[in-house]
């Protein structure tokens, strides 16, 4: 029995593994996973020239949301981000210019950073990753990297900026599949006859807005969740709706998936900066990676260039320990 599952486990994996290789060569680009068996995260690096990563002066604003101080206040410090803690794309800077965010801070923590004017914006727990988000916003004049400096060395391993990320991305008209861009499905002999592929799988993306009401996409086991900090202005979804088609497409439209009967949860955390970039904040990719823990998501796609961060890399730890726990 043992045997049987172990290897139907690692049958899985092959096969999860080799469609993020395929994805990885299609448009939109990204997406290569991390080296295990039944790969869960996947993250691609890609250059970024920060030309948006102003120090975040598009994004320093919005009005506070969540939780409260005195639900900030609730259970004490756990910095253990958990096992096996991918490692983030080293980019360009960019964060929100009048915050820090904090991972399971304890209320002694909280305290100091009120002593210096801090104030808690927004508090939340997420039960999938068994972990708790806080955002603070700073003071008017004070800086947020020299904030951090201040909250690190009374607190280590706690504070971070509230990094923002772009995707990472190639021109999503080719997902249609035509001509060249097919190649790499015929290489690694993708079954033409693929209407049930994906049965009894559930797939997770993090990316911009899928568009629900494209006719590839109607009958496909298709749920969307925007994960959006405050109120910003929404993204368009070209990015997302490719990369859902690649995936779920109905064969009935004429523009068949890889997997057409695959349930496919997408978290869309993205939205647009003043400057008309598309970006998420590390509070809403949390979010994100949050809910599809819950979903049982057993592979997720996230394609983003941008910072390191303490909190979503503990996020991103947690949830690969949580994948295995359902699987």
């Amino acid at each position: 029995m043992i045997r049987a599952r172990r290897a139907r486990r690692i049958h899985r994996g092959w096969k999860l593994l080799a469609l993020a290789l395929l994805l990885h060569a299609l448009p939109p680009t990204g997406w290569p996973l991390l080296p295990d068996a039944a790969p869960w995260v996947g993250q691609a690096r890609a250059d970024d020239d920060g030309d948006d990563g102003d120090d975040s002066d598009d994004a320093g604003s919005g009005a506070a949301s969540g939780g409260s101080a005195d639900a900030a206040d609730a259970g004490g410090q756990d910095t253990d981000p958990g096992p096996r803690e991918p490692e983030l794309p080293v980019q360009a800077d960019a964060f929100v210019a009048d915050e820090l965010i904090a991972f399971n801070p304890s209320p002694a923590a909280l305290q100091r950073a009120r002593q210096w004017g801090a104030r808690v914006v927004e508090s939340s727990e997420q039960a999938g990753l068994a972990m708790r988000v806080v955002r603070l916003r700073l003071p008017p004049g004070i800086d947020a990297r020299s904030a951090l400096a201040v909250a690190q060395e009374r607190d280590p391993g706690v504070f971070d900026l509230h990094h923002l990320y772009q995707l990472a991305q190639a021109d999503a008209a080719g997902a249609a599949c035509e001509g060249a861009s097919c190649e790499p499905m015929r290489r690694m002999d993708w079954p033409v006859a693929s209407a049930l592929c994906g049965r009894d799988q559930t797939i997770g993306i993090v990316d911009s807005g899928v568009a629900t009401g494209l006719p590839a996409l109607q009958g496909a086991d298709l749920r969307v969740r925007r994960f959006v900090t405050d109120a910003r202005a929404p993204g368009d979804a070209a990015h997302g709706t490719a990369v859902a088609t690649i995936l779920v497409g109905q064969p009935g439209a004429g523009l068949p998936g890889l997997l057409p009967r695959a349930r496919l949860r997408a978290a869309v955390p993205f939205f647009r900066l003043p400057s008309g970039t598309l970006a998420a904040d590390a509070a809403g990719l949390v979010k994100s990676l949050d809910w599809l823990v819950t979903e049982r998501a057993q592979v997720i796609g996230m394609s983003l260039t941008g910072p390191p961060n303490r909190v979503l890399q503990a996020a991103a730890g947690r949830g690969r320990a949580a994948r295995y726990d359902y699987e």
